[in-house]
C-alpha cells in the first residue's frame, strides 16, 4: 500500500512540473498576473526558509531567558 502512495506522490509532482511545458503555448498576457503571484509566493517561501534556518542559531547564541 505504501508503494501506491509513493507512486501517486511522484505522479502528482511530475504532473505539476509539466505545467511549465504547457504554459509555453498560452499567451503571455494571461500568464502575467499568475506569474506575479508565483514569484511573490516563491520569494516568501525563500525568506521564510532563511528565517527558519537562522532561528535556531540565534536562540543558541543568545539563549533567551
Amino acid at each position: 500500500m505504501n508503494y501506491l502512495y509513493w507512486f501517486l506522490a511522484v505522479l502528482i509532482v511530475s504532473l505539476v512540473a509539466l505545467i511549465g511545458i504547457f504554459a509555453i503555448w498560452y499567451p503571455m498576457a494571461k500568464w502575467k498576473k499568475v506569474l506575479v503571484c508565483f514569484i511573490a509566493f516563491s520569494v516568501g517561501i525563500l525568506l521564510w526558509d532563511a528565517f527558519l534556518h537562522l532561528l535556531p542559531e540565534a536562540v543558541e547564541e543568545y539563549w533567551f531567558t
